[in-house]
């Protein structure tokens, strides 16, 4: 048996038929140009322990603002509160305390949210003043979301937004509620809403 831990001598090349081992015999140049991408890479996805902590909350916060529950506690609260708003320069009184409840009620939901995964409010805003995050190096969700609890128009556009959306599914159709019902592997579906708009006479008497 020949170790490949040490070249072989003459009379070792001459048993083994005049073949060399080149396993480990390097090659000048060969690889050398792989080698070094792969350490960039390694160094480049590593990065610091700041940038590795900010990444992990901001994918974290990503999740949450994608969970159904956020989703329903925006649109609960856009639904609760959007009808005082007007497309106009002027702004009303009732906004300002409009305008703090939502604060209060998103804020309070990323905060419980990102506490029981290990992060908190207070380490976000930290690290983005830290790294002063631009838009484009958040999601759009994300920095939409961000810039609505600290710009209040942001916040308001967003409550127009919404309102009109409303009001053109309204003009559209009527609303029918399909109720909770369980299905048959005994889960229970969430109450949607249809909107179905009128057939017009034509297509009634059309079969």
């Amino acid at each position: 048996t020949y170790s490949s831990s040490r070249p072989m001598d003459p009379s070792e090349q001459e048993e083994m038929g005049g073949f060399t081992d080149i396993v480990d015999e390097a090659i000048p140049g060969m690889n050398t140009w792989a080698d070094e991408e792969e350490q960039d890479f390694i160094l480049e996805a590593t990065g610091t322990e700041e940038e590795q902590r900010f990444d992990q909350l901001v994918g974290c916060l990503e999740d949450i603002i994608l969970e159904d529950g956020f989703h329903e506690a925006m649109t609960s609260f856009q639904r609760e509160n959007s009808e005082p708003f007007v497309d106009t320069e002027e702004n009303k009184l009732e906004y300002t305390s409009i305008f703090a409840k939502y604060q209060e009620v998103i804020e309070v939901y990323i905060e419980r949210r990102l506490r029981e995964r290990g992060f908190s409010m207070e380490e976000l805003v930290s690290l983005l003043h830290t790294k002063h995050a631009e838009n484009d190096e958040l999601s759009h969700d994300v920095f939409d979301v961000l810039s609505s609890l600290s710009d209040f128009a942001t916040f308001k556009e967003g409550m127009l937004a919404f309102k009109k959306k409303t009001r053109e599914l309204e003009l559209a159709g009527h609303s029918v509620t399909v109720h909770r019902e369980e299905m048959e592997d005994g889960e229970e579906r969430p109450d949607i809403m249809l909107h179905v708009s009128p057939l017009s006479p034509t297509a009634r008497t059309t079969k």
